[in-house]
């Protein structure tokens, strides 16, 4: 650990040298096998690189052991904001950890701080915010709180399934957008407020956070879609998170230069959870695997939720493949795959599914806290 001008030793800081720890190890990782799959690496330098990687590696599994033994606690505030000089924790709830928990669950990186941790702590800062006593300035953070993490805060609540909840969060940046003729950045804290006896809204001409415009899209594209590509290794993931007011999505993606694929996503108008998803090869030079990874939702028992995830590994081979899976609704909570179809030469390289178990509904319990 090490030391930043914050005084003490910082959550976020640590998140992000062990992410950067666990980069730094996949990518020489990655890099000696790609070079020598190619035949392009002598083998000392195969060995080497493989060396580098092992090395990071146990650098960041390091931080990962001092980091939950130091930051992480089973009760309030569950993630600590500080160390102080002396080593003690800092227990003041603070917005850090909520950057540590984005820069902890980046693609590609062994998760820092595990979901019900993260889920404990976005509830008790929530409720936080709502008290009287409440230090922050703040207090109406349905814009103010989203306008300084808009990307961290989609992010995260799309992660944690909470994709609803921070989707009505963030309609305030929609109307700036797309009524409000904003150009490149978004204002921070007074973001839109009435005119005294105009119906139009205006924008506060406070900018000095500068949330961009792109990153707001970019949140849609890669966390609302859930679209993220691997060109060299050829293969996409596809993480949907649909707001139900979105209810139907059709997308193009661009694949490389001269590759592409559409998505046609559809919401259950009755239970509001995907009801079908369909993907398209439109132009495809060679073999292209595909992730599809779903949240059916959970099953109660007793007084246990369990947690479903849904993985599907897809493989498109030509130009017109086409994939389509249906899903019915169990309930208002769970769906299950009804049928999947495959046209031309695509293929369904395996289906599996991972459950996770909870004591409480955290989800359901945060999207209350929120004055949407």
């Amino acid at each position: 650990m090490f030391h930043t001008p914050k005084e003490g030793i910082c959550v976020e800081t640590q998140a992000l040298w062990y992410t950067a720890l666990s980069c730094a190890s996949y990518i020489a990782k990655k890099v000696a096998l790609y070079k020598n799959k190619k035949n392009n690496l002598d083998n000392k330098t195969y060995d080497s690189l493989l060396n580098i990687s092992k090395k990071y590696k146990e650098e960041s599994i390091k931080i990962k052991k001092s980091f939950i033994k130091n930051f992480i606690l089973s009760k309030p505030p569950y993630i600590f904001n500080n160390l102080n000089k002396n080593k003690t924790s800092d227990k003041n709830i603070s917005f850090y950890p909520l950057h540590a928990i984005f820069y902890s669950s980046l693609p590609g990186i062994p998760s820092l701080i595990d979901k019900k941790t993260g889920l404990n702590f976005i509830k008790y800062f929530i409720q936080q915010l709502n008290t009287d006593e409440s230090q922050y300035i703040f207090k109406d953070y349905n814009n103010k709180l989203t306008s300084l993490f808009i990307n961290k805060f989609i992010n995260i609540l799309c992660k944690y399934n909470l994709h609803n909840t921070v989707y009505e969060l963030t309609e305030f940046i929609k109307i700036q957008i797309l009524e409000n003729k904003t150009l490149g950045t978004l204002g921070d804290n007074d973001l839109i407020h009435q005119k005294d006896d105009k119906d139009d809204m205006e924008i506060s001409e406070n900018f000095s956070y500068l949330p961009l415009i792109s990153e707001f899209t970019r949140s849609f594209y890669q966390d609302y879609l859930g679209v993220k590509t691997c060109v060299p290794e050829r293969k996409i993931y596809i993480t949907p998170s649909i707001p139900p007011k979105l209810n139907t999505i059709n997308y193009n993606l661009r694949f490389g230069y001269r590759e592409s694929f559409s998505c046609h996503i559809k919401l259950s108008k009755k239970f509001l959870n995907i009801s079908y998803v369909e993907i398209k090869g439109l132009v495809i030079k060679k073999p292209i695997l595909v992730f599809l990874k779903i949240y059916p939702g959970f099953e109660q028992k007793k007084d246990k939720f369990k947690y479903k995830q849904i993985f599907i590994k897809l493989k498109f081979n030509k130009s017109d493949d086409l994939i389509k899976i249906s899903f019915d609704s169990i309930n208002t909570n769970l769906i299950k795959i009804k049928d999947i179809v495959t046209i031309g030469s695509s293929t369904i390289c395996g289906i599996k599914q991972k459950i996770e178990i909870y004591n409480e509904n955290l989800e359901k319990q945060i999207s209350s806290l929120f004055k949407i």
